[in-house]
């Protein structure tokens, strides 16, 4: 029995949908929204991802970033890992060392999260940080193996930022180094960031970085004030002496 009260009509549908209009939402919202997720699935990788985030602007003011770029690699640096959602928890938690095919799998996560993103029409330097972040400058990185300047700038500040978190957070599969260790690990591998052959380590004060943690209303939370200090002191004013300050 053919019911009247509703008839498909894919003639009508996709007109409608073709006259259908809405208003782009801000990327900040939809770096919100995908942390909400992350984080109700994996809370360390929720962690890993805000603390880059809070960590962009004193970077950014370091390598002379504009306030737009400042504001595009806060919003990527919160999303980079988004393709590790379509990464099984098997393999992400798996606590001993993974297979060759799971590495494989796991380095894909930058073009899912690429593809992932591409339905929301973001600003492009938001969408190449999360399908670059992994890039090496000298070319040995994925998923392209690009190099040099061929990496987008917002790409290659997250790269350093997304190291040196790795190797100081606890995972599955090792136990995070301290400040140091970390950095001289980076400085160790600094092909990876820049043809210079050296990272450059700024010499601010504790002062300077207090007042500005104050400026910018950082909570110290269970941190002291001297980790704190030594944390910022010894990670985030490394700036790859490669990179061209705009303009």
């Amino acid at each position: 029995m053919k019911n009247s009260s509703y008839a498909y009509d894919p003639v009508s549908i996709s007109g409608s949908v073709s006259n259908f209009t809405y208003e782009a939402i801000e990327p900040g919202v939809v770096s919100k929204f995908i942390n909400g997720v992350i984080d109700a699935r994996y809370p360390d990788l929720s962690g890993h991802q805000q603390r880059i985030r809070k960590s962009t602007a004193l970077f950014a003011q370091q390598i002379g970033l504009s306030t737009e770029d400042t504001e595009l690699l806060s919003v990527g640096a919160g999303m980079h890992d988004i393709g590790k959602l379509s990464i099984s928890d098997y393999i992400l938690n798996k606590p001993s060392q993974l297979t060759l095919s799971e590495i494989m799998l796991i380095k894909q996560h930058t073009e899912m999260g690429c593809k992932l993103l591409s339905p929301l029409n973001l600003d492009s330097r938001i969408t190449e940080i999360v399908l670059y972040h992994h890039e090496n400058y000298d070319g040995t990185g994925y998923p392209e193996g690009i190099s040099g300047e061929e990496i987008p700038l917002l790409a290659r500040a997250v790269r350093i930022l997304d190291s040196f978190d790795a190797l100081t957070m606890d995972r599955p599969y090792h136990k995070g180094v301290n400040a140091d260790e970390a950095l001289q690990i980076i400085r160790r591998d600094s092909q990876y960031y820049g043809s210079s052959g050296k990272c450059v380590l700024l010499g601010l004060t504790d002062k300077d970085i207090i007042g500005f943690m104050q400026r910018h209303n950082f909570e110290f939370k269970e941190l002291d004030i001297s980790e704190t200090i030594g944390h910022f002191v010894q990670s985030f004013y490394l700036v790859v002496g490669t990179f061209q300050r705009p303009g």
